[in-house]
């Protein structure tokens, strides 16, 4: 979606941010996908963030403020987006302690308002629930506005080729289809002379 706002055309900013460690995970693989199917689709700029990045003052930070300047600088980055993408692995029922310390930090202010994807890789289908009844409970505690589909994936959904499940990509398409009027009304994209 590109809109005009006095003779400048609009560029939203997304960011992803993963609750794993490294950049091989499936939960990472499930916000490159969805940022990928979001910035072709509408005039975005992107940038996706690892739970390593944030370190290593993540854990001994009490603020924002607290954090490593580049570290901080990545947090900022990812919470002043138009969008945020989360993605976490969602191991015997819950999803990391450390990445739920990333938005203690942040004090509501940042997310109030904020569309949210919520994006998770289960070892079981059973774990699914994990995002209704903990992900999406913590984005609304902090005033965001979480999509109402999130994409899950199990072990079969991304297989070693590559290649995703067709219940995957239903799951993508439902959740991005639920994106633009979301974006509509969270309006804070960059200007760029027309």
């Amino acid at each position: 979606m590109i809109t005009r706002d006095k003779g400048h055309l609009m560029t939203y900013r997304i960011a992803g941010l993963t609750g794993s460690q490294g950049a091989t995970s499936t939960c990472r693989t499930l916000v490159e996908m969805a940022m990928t199917r979001i910035t072709r689709s509408h005039d975005a700029i992107g940038a996706i963030y690892d739970l390593a990045d944030l370190q290593p003052s993540l854990g001994q930070a009490d603020s924002i403020g607290a954090l490593a300047p580049l570290s901080r600088a990545i947090l900022e980055t990812a919470l002043s987006a138009d969008l945020l993408i989360v993605g976490v692995p969602a191991r015997r029922g819950s999803y990391p302690g450390l990445f739920k310390h990333v938005f203690d930090l942040t004090r509501h202010q940042p997310l109030a308002g904020k569309p949210v994807l919520l994006t998770a890789s289960v070892d079981e289908d059973a774990e699914a629930l994990m995002v209704e009844h903990q992900l999406r409970l913590l984005f609304a505690a902090l005033g965001a506005d979480p999509l109402p589909a999130a994409i899950i994936a199990g072990p079969r959904d991304i297989p070693q080729d590559g290649a995703i499940s067709h219940r995957l990509r239903a799951r993508m398409n439902h959740a991005l289809d639920q994106l633009d009027p979301r974006l509509a009304l969270h309006r804070g994209p960059i200007a760029h002379a027309a």
